[in-house]
């Protein structure tokens, strides 16, 4: 989409990464989070075409100033409590405070983190060395491309060793968590996804799903396709949602939470008619593996009892 949801995550204070595939939804979203710098920069008529389902003419006018909130603005909202705020008195450099004041903000920051570093180092020399003085300020960042070939490159870096353990390229379980809001009905083999995601994420790291299951590769499952037109349609498999979890299962994520939501998609309050999905919301966690030999392996009950999805591929 635009990449507001990213932005909502990058505002509260997380890194954070939004991954778009269309490239028409790319050239939105840049011009909406680099090109608009203030709120409400524009006006739009999202409904001045519609001629259906209309109560009152003056319904077709209704307007909206877009955007609500500047990217720029949500982003720079974000920031750590003022350091005089959370000072201590049992501190072994009392300037700090002062020192905050009047320096530029990648000291201040430095001197936040000081605060409020959990593990902070004793050696003042060895803590400055290993500072990241951005560390408690959102980053936000965009990733054009597949999913599954930006995160994981499954097809080409899947490797089976004698030992019949599978070398993970180095690009994967480097993810705390991800988020998809109506995305996995979206690939033509949902079982793609929920691999792809499997590796991303960190031992411990959460998957949170927000959505249907309106299979966009499954409309023209029952009609006549011809070998030029996207092959991606003779590939869909639409599983139901029993089915879905019962694979989320399979590769050993743990269910902590499901629920279930009326979402209105593209809704005008006035019209007559309104789409609404029961989309489904739940919370999975990729199991805790203890590594053994510092080396980035899949889990080892993946080798031995391998998932749907893990069959050779060419």
């Amino acid at each position: 989409g635009l990449g507001r949801l990213p932005l909502e995550i990058a505002s509260a204070g997380y890194t954070c990464q939004g991954n778009e595939f269309s490239a028409f939804m790319a050239v939105a979203s840049n011009f909406v989070l680099n090109g608009l710098t203030e709120s409400g920069a524009y006006r739009v008529y999202p409904w001045i075409s519609n001629v259906c389902n209309v109560v009152k003419i003056e319904d077709s006018l209704q307007h909206y100033d877009i955007p609500d909130r500047a990217a720029v603005d949500m982003l720079n909202a974000f920031s750590p409590p003022p350091v005089s705020n959370i000072a201590d008195s049992s501190d072994s450099e009392p300037d700090s405070v002062e020192r905050a004041q009047t320096v530029d903000g990648n000291h201040s920051s430095r001197v936040w983190r000081r605060h409020y570093s959990k593990n902070r180092p004793t050696d003042s020399s060895n803590y400055e060395e290993r500072d990241d003085p951005n560390e408690f300020f959102p980053k936000f960042s965009m990733a054009a491309g597949d999913f599954v070939e930006v995160y994981t490159n499954l097809k080409s870096k899947r490797i089976q060793d004698l030992g019949g353990e599978e070398s993970v390229d180095s690009g994967a379980s480097n993810w705390d968590a991800v988020v998809t809001c109506f995305f996995v009905d979206t690939a033509p083999v949902v079982l793609d996804y929920i691999e792809a995601i499997f590796r991303m994420l960190k031992p411990g790291g959460v998957w949170v799903n927000l959505g249907p299951l309106l299979y966009h590769w499954a409309a023209a499952a029952d009609a006549h396709v011809d070998q030029a037109e996207d092959p991606r349609y003779r590939q869909s498999v639409e599983l139901s949602y029993e089915e879905l979890k019962h694979v989320i299962k399979g590769y050993g994520f743990e269910f902590l939470s499901e629920s279930w939501h009326d979402c209105t998609y593209t809704r005008c309050d006035t019209s007559m008619m309104w789409t609404t999905y029961k989309a489904v919301q739940f919370t999975v966690r990729k199991p805790v593996v203890v590594c053994e030999d510092c080396t980035v392996k899949a889990p080892k009950q993946r080798a031995t009892e391998p998932g749907p999805n893990q069959e050779q591929e060419n």
